[in-house]
């Protein structure tokens, strides 16, 4: 078999060893580019001043062997977000940053913002303004993000919060892959990463009954209804599920997100799992799972602090995403201290 032909950005021609990968999550099939190859092209030159003198490649080679990116030698990801999360990308890098491994040491995270001019969220219009906003933002960003040359991306947005059906919501997230160099790049989103951590965490459910979902968002009531509409889909989950609870938050602006204390967040997973009211501070859970959307919403100190507390799996978006997107590109390090899905699973 011939091996293809690619000309790099910087016009070094080698052989293309772009890889074709079965997501063991998914099972979704997507290619996983060649961003080292052709690289670095770099002709050294030595300038000795005193002597006037210097060496020209015509002594020291042009260097064209292959090295990998310095901060990605494992895996580069592209990440959108609203351009006012400030939560994702350190929620993400302290994660990668406790398993200390050179295997996830070597993965890089490169952020694009989608520009939200208006972060108000605090009402229907306001929600359907700033989703009609970060849609729009996306193609720009793709383009932006493209020039750092990842070999994966993710959607950092609960874009349940925005959108309402699931055919819209997949149709944007087509584009994007589409736009991408081959139309085939992966990408985790969270419609696809939640899916996936249901299927692995609780793989069959409670045995004769529906996956009971407590729901935790920044969301307003609309926002948060959508959300709901998105996780009681069965055709989409192949699952029955029940939302029984949500916690809702209703932050004005997609700033103030990212200002829940933890000690607020903890109370919320507390009366999710064992109803409102002083009285519940234990017992059995009454939910099955704990599930927290919104990416400027730090959730991951809290998931690992509660899920003793409470006995039942807490899935906060931004680590199930990450957790995704490296068990996609086969990245299996388990992470102690980051919550049960990055330990165990």
């Amino acid at each position: 078999m011939i091996t293809p032909m690619k000309t790099f950005i910087n016009g070094v021609t080698k052989p293309d060893l772009a890889q074709t990968v079965i997501g063991p999550i998914s099972g979704k099939t997507f290619v996983r580019p060649d961003v080292t190859s052709g690289f670095p092209k770099v002709v050294p030159m030595y300038f000795d001043r005193k002597a006037k003198t210097t060496s020209s490649a015509s002594t020291i080679q042009a260097v064209t062997d292959s090295y990998p990116d310095f901060g990605s030698p494992t895996l580069k990801i592209g990440m959108f977000v609203p351009s006012t999360n400030t939560a994702m990308e350190q929620e993400l890098w302290s994660i990668l940053k406790k398993g200390d491994t050179t295997e996830l040491n070597g993965v890089g995270i490169h952020t694009v913002n989608v520009v939200t001019p208006k972060p108000q969220v605090g009402t229907a219009a306001e929600v359907a303004q700033y989703g009609q906003a970060f849609l729009g933002g996306l193609e720009r960003s793709l383009n932006t993000v493209l020039m750092s040359q990842p070999q994966y991306l993710i959607m950092g947005m609960s874009l349940e919060h925005i959108i309402d059906n699931m055919e819209d919501m997949d149709a944007p997230m087509k584009k994007i892959v589409e736009g991408t160099p081959g139309g085939n790049m992966g990408m985790s989103t969270w419609h696809d990463a939640i899916k996936g951590a249901f299927n692995t965490v609780l793989p069959n459910g409670k045995p004769n009954d529906k996956l009971r979902v407590g729901l935790l968002t920044a969301f307003d009531e609309s926002g948060n209804e959508t959300a709901i509409k998105m996780f009681e889909n069965e055709e989409f989950f192949g699952r029955e599920i029940e939302v029984t609870r949500t916690y809702i938050f209703q932050c004005a602006t997609s700033v103030d997100i990212a200002h829940v204390s933890d000690s607020a967040k903890e109370m919320a997973v507390r009366v999710l799992a064992f109803g409102n009211g002083e009285e519940n501070q234990g017992g059995d859970a009454g939910v099955d799972v704990i599930v927290q959307c919104g990416t400027n919403f730090g959730m991951n100190r809290v998931s690992e602090k509660m899920e003793p507390i409470v006995g039942v799996p807490v899935l906060g978006i931004n680590t199930v995403l990450l957790w995704h997107a490296l068990r996609e590109n086969g990245i299996n390090t388990k992470i102690s201290g980051v919550s049960r899905i990055f330990r165990e699973f």
